[in-house]
């Protein structure tokens, strides 16, 4: 039989487990670094099923025994532990999307460097292939700046002939370089808003759970409908308070037009 006692159990090896693979993932910590960062968020969304099952397993316990007062008062704690676990879930949104960006920027800028790099090298490989000599003097200039190398047959061919067959070995990298070097925005854009709404979903999704099954000291409805009673009242007093603007301007018109036809 399922009793409440092993229901009771069963919740707190999900908690354990949860807290087990989380901060298992969390060392080395490297609180800076976006792949980090993006990771340990990904395992805090990920494995957050076991604590939201493992809460409503306690209230399914704690209503099928109301009498026992050890369920009840741990189901209460672990309650108001959802509350703030629920706005952290709405802050993970914010966070994830900036650590995505981050991340986008930073290997961007990576890339953009190498590019960089790889075209002062080709400046510098041209003017080696200009400047030199004779054959022999070309292969040291070469390998002096990590160049291609020249095999004997190469080496064998009149210097013209050569330095043209290296330009032309240089153009066809710089021509790959210039695809590298050419960023699909579009594509990075859209990449970045789906990855954000891949993140951000299941996000909003755990914040809702876990206030639907959490409860404020004091409150006797659950966070959730808190909430939602909360932002009712803000809607109800901002229609009030626009009733009250129109109704105020209607009567300063109509004073105005009194005063109108009193002087006419």
């Amino acid at each position: 039989m399922l009793s409440p006692w092993r229901l009771g159990w069963v919740a707190l090896v999900l908690f354990v487990l949860y807290l087990t693979v989380v901060l298992g993932s969390a060392f080395p910590f490297r609180l800076l670094n976006p792949t980090w960062q993006l990771t340990m968020l990904a395992n805090l969304v990920n494995t957050s099923g076991f604590p939201l099952v493992g809460l409503g397993v306690l209230h399914l316990a704690s209503e099928l025994s109301p009498d026992d007062g050890n369920l009840a008062r741990q189901r209460r704690v672990c309650a108001q532990l959802a509350v703030p676990v629920a706005v952290g879930f709405l802050l993970l949104i914010p966070l994830q999307s900036m650590a995505l960006w981050q991340q986008s920027s930073t290997f961007n800028n990576s890339r953009l460097a190498q590019v960089g790099r790889a075209e002062r090298s080709l400046s510098e490989l041209r003017q080696a292939v200009g400047a030199a000599s004779s054959s022999a003097d070309l292969q040291q200039r070469l390998q002096a700046l990590k160049g291609p190398t020249l095999g004997p047959a190469e080496q064998a061919l009149p210097l013209p002939v050569l330095k043209a067959q290296v330009r032309a070995e240089l153009q066809r990298f710089e021509r790959q370089l210039g695809r590298q070097q050419q960023p699909p925005q579009s594509n990075r854009t859209w990449n970045l808003i789906v990855d954000t709404l891949r993140n951000g979903i299941p996000c909003l999704a755990l914040a809702c759970g876990f206030a639907a099954l959490g409860q404020r000291r004091h409150s006797p409805v659950p966070f959730l409908e808190d909430c939602l009673d909360t932002l009712a009242r803000l809607r109800f007093w901002r229609a009030k308070r626009n009733a009250a603007k129109a109704r105020s301007s209607g009567d300063r018109l109509a004073d105005y037009v009194k005063e109108l036809a009193r002087h006419d």
